[in-house]
């Protein structure tokens, strides 16, 4: 047993069942909480179950349902144990039975649980078409096969809004959390009391649409444990029902006659090739099966490496040789560049010594 399992298993005259109802109904989430994120010993689990049977007692000993009201007639504070039996099938499913019979009767609980919420729900309009969407996905006896694949597409659309109606609420759920948390942060900052009463109809209004989208929230999820564990617990009871020997024995092999058969069909195939083809089609595909999915590396990591530092060397001596090239060439041209401009300075002289500045302008001389 870990910490947090012998921390959690509390000895039978700890558990509290003198405790009020709302206290012990705490307990009892709390311990279903840390079931569904850790894996709790079987005593801990067992006292949860103990613990949500005596809230659902004390819930019908005390009348806090009746079946003639309304929604509008349950006290906002009374909503969360409508919760009991679902609570109390999610522990139930988490059985460590492994026996098909017992685990079966185990989850035939649950799911009778899962059913109990359902009604309740139903009866305020909660659950909205969570029982019958449970009832149409649950297994059948074989007959209904047709019928079953013709509502394959309905069953999938139904799916689909189970999660887009499951997703819509969790996204609530948190803007409402975050508004109760942002509520508190700011009554702690003001201490008028008159802005606490104008704040206290906008509580108990989220407080109330929190716990109806719980219930809501928990509906969807009552609904399809309660389809899965309907599934489980027909194979369960198909399996208890074979022989004990036949469910311990391992698979048996196809009979070798089959076997042959598939080999000779195998054989067959190719349109008949003579010789070897056949021997040599089954090696390729046996070879074929250990085949990777990638290309096999044809070199090893230091023939790479070596392949890589060669390369390198050669890049690095032609950018040498490049830069060389090029420096010679820039030399050369500044060289030829200096000659010519003195070339053109001297041939630029001689012009002005053959052409004295105005000597052009006769023409333009005022007449006589």
């Amino acid at each position: 047993m870990t910490t947090a399992e012998s921390a959690n298993a509390l000895p039978a005259e700890d558990i509290g069942f003198d405790l009020p109802l709302p206290v012990l109904f705490e307990r009892a989430c709390s311990l279903h909480d840390q079931a569904e994120v850790a894996s709790l010993s079987t005593f801990t689990t067992q006292s949860a179950v103990d613990m949500l049977r005596r809230c659902s007692a004390m819930v019908d000993a005390l009348g806090v349902f009746s079946r003639n009201e309304e929604l509008e007639d349950v006290a906002t504070a009374d909503l969360r144990f409508l919760l009991i039996p679902k609570l109390l099938g999610d522990l139930l499913a988490r059985t460590s039975l492994r026996e098909p019979a017992e685990r079966a009767a185990e989850l035939d609980q649950a799911a009778a649980e899962y059913t109990r919420f359902l009604e309740s729900s139903r009866q305020l309009g909660l659950a909205r078409d969570q029982l019958d969407g449970a009832d149409e996905a649950a297994p059948d006896d074989g007959s209904g096969g047709a019928a079953a694949g013709g509502s394959a597409a309905a069953r999938r659309a139904a799916k689909i809004a189970r999660f887009k109606l499951e997703r819509s609420v969790r996204t609530r759920l948190e803007e409402l959390g975050a508004q109760r948390l942002r509520r508190l942060c700011l009554a702690e900052l003001e201490a008028n009391d008159a802005d606490g009463e104008r704040g206290g109809g906008g509580d108990a209004e989220e407080d109330r649409e929190a716990a109806l989208l719980r219930l809501h929230l928990a509906s969807v999820q009552a609904g399809e444990q309660r389809a899965m564990l309907m599934q489980e617990v027909d194979m369960l009871k198909r399996a208890a029902a074979l022989p004990a020997e036949q469910r311990a024995a391992p698979p048996q092999p196809p009979p070798a006659e089959l076997l042959a058969a598939l080999r000779a069909a195998a054989d067959s195939l190719g349109g008949g090739s003579g010789g070897g083809g056949a021997g040599d089609r089954r090696a390729a595909h046996r070879a074929a099966v250990f085949r990777p999915g990638i290309a096999a590396p044809t070199v090893t990591l230091a023939q790479q490496a070596e392949q890589e530092l060669r390369a390198a060397r050669a890049a690095e001596a032609s950018a040498a040789k490049a830069e060389a090239a090029r420096v010679a060439a820039q030399a050369a041209d500044e060289r030829a560049g200096g000659e010519a401009e003195t070339q053109r300075q001297r041939a630029w002289d001689d012009w002005k010594d053959d052409h004295p500045r105005g000597a052009g302008n006769s023409k333009l001389r005022p007449m006589a």
